[in-house]
């Protein structure tokens, strides 16, 4: 497929050995969409897999600190990830609706090869390091709702006492 006018990063890489468990991934497909960082790091495209005229573009506000390249290019690392409805980058987060938040630059998810599966608020997932051994990593997916018991001592249940828990949720 030729994009006129359109310059992004990689789509991805994989290392050129079959028991290397290296790959890189720079492109998340999502809704029937493909999702690029452009060339110049200021927008992400969206691509339309059925329609190579239905492109969208992105903007990131500023340029983003994503990079394929350096200590970890040689390790395998996803770039681009899907968190249920979002597209996930290093520093950016897109939503359903398109709109970009920005945060901090990070690497969360170095030597990491496979899809991100979700069990409950953790993540698994499994790749390689500089292609010498497989990894199995565990992430936790937050913010995430718990509880905390602020009583001084425990309550016991038993068969003589009925029990009502009454929770008030509130954001710290």
């Amino acid at each position: 497929m030729t994009l006129n006018g359109v310059t992004c990063q990689a789509v991805g890489y994989h290392g050129g050995y079959n028991t290397n468990p290296q790959r890189n991934v720079q492109s998340v497909l999502q809704n029937g969409y493909l999702y690029m960082v452009s060339y110049d790091k200021t927008k992400v495209y969206k691509i339309n897999i059925d329609n190579a005229a239905d492109i969208k573009e992105i903007p990131l506000g500023s340029a983003t600190a994503y990079s394929c390249n350096g200590d970890y290019y040689r390790s395998g690392s996803m770039w681009l990830a899907n968190l249920g409805d979002w597209i996930v980058g290093s520093d950016f987060r897109i939503n359903t609706e398109d709109k970009v938040f920005r945060k901090a630059d990070s690497a969360p998810w170095t030597y990491t090869s496979t899809p991100l599966f979700q069990y409950g608020p953790y993540l698994f997932s499994f790749g390689g390091y500089y292609a010498n051994s497989t990894r199995q990593n565990l992430f936790l997916w937050t913010p995430y709702l718990a509880t905390i018991n602020n009583l001084e001592t425990s309550v016991i249940k038993t068969a003589d006492k009925t029990m009502k828990i009454t929770y008030t949720i509130q954001e710290e």
